[in-house]
């Protein structure tokens, strides 16, 4: 009995050292105070270095309550802290079956009791991502959102209107597997973080885009930013420049999507291109060569992916303006010059430098017609956004088309001609009729006349073709300059729309080509005009002028539709595949017929000295070789 009463005293004394362990170490994990004070209901629950508990015998009115609790202490394994009166009020902490269990629960910060020990680790593994304050609060609609770090989530319980609600929350904690914050006024308000899965996915994509995106600037009247190295889109910027901002701050990743602030504090979407479709767009255009024509990007040497849609690009409105001036005083240069050498120094027509700007211009015109117009046209049909036009020789049929109106035109113009000649030449047979009759038929007469007729030289012959003896029209006739020049006035107005849409990383160079083009193409239409017979000077001067404005203003028409003009439009390409197929066809039949093949078969080239001739032929080489260069860009 002596041993058996000394083994149960011993039990007691160990049991006892073990009590006063646990009483040690429970009072070791409280603090002297609790903070962050707050109400369930009419129960107050207060914050012990992260740790909720419920505050027994504290008021239940929420306005009688303190926002905390100093002077916290143990008794035994309970809890208790002191109020502004000195008074007692205990704080329970979750406890379970045993201490383990209640270790988790306190890391859980739950109210609820009937939680699994899963159900908590889960818990404590969602509060160790969720900070104690959540900060830049944003409204999206009606709904407030606030990030905590760089998670964001939805206040649930937060007012509607964004001008009554708060900038951040305080005092953030868990009930369950639940984040509540406090408000200004010690109110809870949940905080609603996407799942764990999209957080993970919205955390990914936050570390790929920054906090903040800059070099802001506008494509017409969108606005666009860079994060890093990728250009975004800004959903709901100004449309005008001037009141858009250089930069945003604040992005954070809703969802999937990215929003950042301005300088209001309201949201703007951040929109930009997938990086696969960047890197396909970038690795399918590697190795191409592109250009524009009429607001169309035309690529060859790679492939990419076909849009019809219409394509954002830098246009700098003031510089096209500007250069629009000297497109209108060179293209004047080219048209005007000939008339004024002319009229200044009196030269002949048949003088070689006429000789050889005739020559370079006609060169110019026939590469303009296939090189340029031909090879553009079948562009334009061929285009992706056309799809099926249901022949596919309309750009050729089309081409037909112009050729054959130049011609009955000629040819109307021809008959015209002769039926005038005829009827003036019986008008004068009918006056000189009495003096017909003395004229003498004896064989002296008729040998000097068979004479006369005879000495006649093979060149005085040409010559005398060429000056209408078989009452042909010449090509330095007003009617087949006025064709040639309507040809070059369609394809004119075309150049001028190209050179504006085009965007500003390519303008430049497209501008220098158009540049020369029109000064190659006004001496070739100038050198003809200069050559009109029976024409005042004013008139040639007119329509020397009329060639110099026809690009300026087809410049000015693309600058005043730049903002809605779609180069890829299916009813655009129709329209502008049309113009310079007719236009080719215009000019093939003046270039060829009446340029090329008059002045070298009919004209004084047929029987030129070989000087002028070898002069003549360098010429027109060189004009076909400059024009079609500049096709490679133009």
């Amino acid at each position: 009995m002596k041993y058996q009463g000394l083994g149960i005293a011993a039990i007691y004394a160990v049991h006892g050292v073990l009590a006063q362990s646990v009483a040690s170490t429970t009072t070791s994990s409280v603090p002297a105070e609790i903070t962050g004070c707050h109400y369930h209901g009419s129960e107050q629950y207060c914050l012990a270095d992260g740790v909720e508990g419920s505050v027994v015998g504290a008021p239940i009115a929420t306005e009688d309550g303190q926002s905390s609790y100093t002077g916290c202490h143990t008794h035994s394994t309970e809890t208790f802290c002191l109020d502004d009166n000195g008074e007692e009020v205990q704080f329970v902490v979750e406890s379970g079956e045993t201490s383990t269990e209640g270790s988790v629960s306190e890391e859980q910060h739950s109210h609820e009791h009937s939680e699994s020990d899963s159900t908590g680790e889960t818990a404590t593994q969602t509060a160790s991502t969720v900070a104690s304050i959540v900060t830049d609060c944003h409204y999206h609609g009606t709904v407030q959102y606030c990030m905590a770090g760089d998670v964001e989530g939805s206040i649930v319980g937060a007012p509607t209107a964004s001008e009554s609600g708060q900038a951040s929350y305080t005092g953030c904690h868990t009930h369950s597997s639940e984040t509540y914050c406090l408000d200004s006024s010690g109110e809870e308000v949940q905080f609603a973080a996407e799942v764990e899965e999209a957080s993970s996915t919205a955390t990914a994509s936050v570390t790929s885009m920054p906090s903040v995106v800059t070099g802001c600037h506008y494509h017409d009247t969108t606005q666009y930013c860079m994060a890093g190295d990728i250009e975004g889109e800004m959903v709901g910027a100004p449309t005008v420049t001037s009141e858009g901002q250089t930069t945003y701050t604040g992005c954070h990743i809703d969802a999937s999507e990215t929003y950042c602030l301005d300088d209001n504090g309201e949201e703007l979407q951040f929109v930009v291109e997938s990086t696969n479709a960047s890197s396909e767009t970038t690795d399918s255009s590697s190795g191409e060569n592109c250009h524009f024509h009429a607001g169309v990007e035309h690529c060859t040497g790679g492939s990419s992916e076909t849009s019809c849609e219409r394509t954002e690009r830098d246009y700098d409105i003031p510089l096209r303006i500007g250069l629009l001036f000297v497109i209108l005083v060179t293209s004047g240069l080219g048209s005007l010059g000939p008339l004024f050498i002319n009229k200044l120094f009196k030269l002949s027509m048949e003088n070689i430098v006429f000789v050889i700007l005739k020559q370079f211009g006609t060169g110019i015109i026939i590469s303009t017609a296939f090189v340029h117009l031909i090879t553009h046209a079948n562009l334009m049909w061929a285009n992706d956004c056309i799809g099926d036009v249901g022949y596919e020789a309309t750009g050729a049929a089309i081409t037909m088309a112009g050729l054959f109106l130049a011609f009955i035109i000629e040819y109307v113009a021809n008959r015209l001609m002769q039926w005038r000649n005829s009827t003036l030449q019986q008008k004068d047979t009918i006056e000189a009729g009495p003096e017909l009759s003395t004229v003498s038929a004896n064989d002296e007469g008729s040998v000097e006349s068979e004479q006369k007729n005879t000495s006649r030289s093979k060149a005085e012959d040409v010559q005398h073709m060429d000056h209408h003896s078989h009452g042909l029209l010449h090509p330095d006739d007003k009617i087949s300059v006025l064709t040639m020049e309507a040809g070059i006035i369609f394809h004119s107005i075309l150049i001028g729309i190209t050179l504006v849409v085009a965007g500003d990383s390519y303008f430049i160079t497209l501008f220098i080509v158009i540049l020369f083009h029109q000064l190659f193409e006004g001496i070739a239409l100038g050198s003809r005009i200069a050559q009109l017979e029976n024409t005042t000077f004013w008139m040639k001067f007119i329509m020397g002028s009329v060639f110099a404005v026809i690009t300026p203003i087809g410049m000015a028409i693309g600058i005043g539709v730049l903002s809605q003009f779609n180069g890829s439009d299916r009813s655009t390409l129709i329209a502008l595949g049309t113009l310079d197929s007719f236009s080719a066809g215009v000019l093939i039949w003046t270039g060829v017929v009446e340029m090329w093949a008059h002045d070298w078969l009919f004209g004084t080239l047929a029987a030129a000295s070989l000087w002028k001739t070898s002069c003549a032929l360098f010429s027109l080489i060189v004009g076909m070789i400059v024009m079609s260069v500049l096709g490679n860009w133009a």
